[in-house]
């Protein structure tokens, strides 16, 4: 079998895309820092919820479409085999769902 049977040409064709291409290196490694970044700024959300033990104000509606969207961006980066989908949206899900629980705990 071939690589390309095996669902990984886009992969590759992404490779020889970013080696061509100074402005595609720079937005790969820009992926890392915004997920980073945004699972950081969810992590005080989660704190006040669990330690203060308030939900005061936090949506349930929109926390869980929240966490249902990062398992659908988490699915399709596990499909995809893009590890920087992978590893963000696995965060979020994670972090998306602590808040849920915590408002139906809490609020």
């Amino acid at each position: 079998m071939t690589q390309e049977t095996k669902g990984f040409h886009h992969f590759h064709k992404r490779i020889r895309e970013s080696a061509e291409s100074p402005f595609t290196r720079v937005i790969d490694k820009l992926v890392y820092v915004a997920g980073l970044s945004s699972i950081i700024f969810t992590i005080p959300q989660v704190y006040v919820i669990w330690v203060q033990q308030t939900a005061a104000g936090v949506s349930l509606v929109s926390w869980s479409a929240y966490t249902a969207g990062a398992s659908v961006w988490f699915t399709y980066g596990w499909v995809h085999k893009e590890r920087p989908i992978i590893m963000t949206y696995a965060c979020f899900f994670v972090l998306n769902l602590a808040v849920v629980l915590g408002v139906l705990r809490y609020g």
